[in-house]
């Protein structure tokens, strides 16, 4: 059973209750605050990565418009790519446009195989409830 952030506030709420009710229980340690403690931490985990896999999600589909995207200059890239390998001539322009503009500049990062890979964990995960 995975509990919402609703229930752990008001066990939370409740066990310090309890505490105050029960002047021998306000001086000794209470395993339920680490356990909600816990819960809390799962959760903050959590939201950070639902984060994760909304940024993976923007990049893949992205790059998923920009397929479809015909341009004047493909033809000479695609010959450069297929002459220098397409890896050497992202790496190069990469590197030449942060030279030369800084932090404008694109980043080339994961293949679009390791972005699908991460969000099928992220989702067989969250189908099992992150257990």
């Amino acid at each position: 059973m995975i509990l919402s952030r609703e229930q752990v506030a008001e066990l939370r709420a409740l066990n310090e209750r309890h505490r105050k009710n029960d002047s021998w229980m306000s001086h000794s340690p209470d395993k339920t605050d680490g356990i909600l403690d816990t819960i809390d931490h799962l959760y903050a985990k959590c939201a950070a990565l639902e984060k994760v896999k909304v940024e993976l999600e923007f990049i893949r589909d992205i790059n998923d418009q920009r397929a479809k995207v015909k341009a004047p200059e493909d033809k000479e890239i695609f010959e450069l790519c297929e002459r220098l390998g397409y890896g050497a001539v992202m790496d190069s322009a990469g590197r030449q446009w942060r030279k030369k503009s800084g932090i404008a500049a694109h980043a080339v990062g994961s293949c679009i195989g390791s972005i699908e890979a991460a969000l099928a964990a992220y989702d067989a995960e969250e189908k099992r409830g992150f257990k």
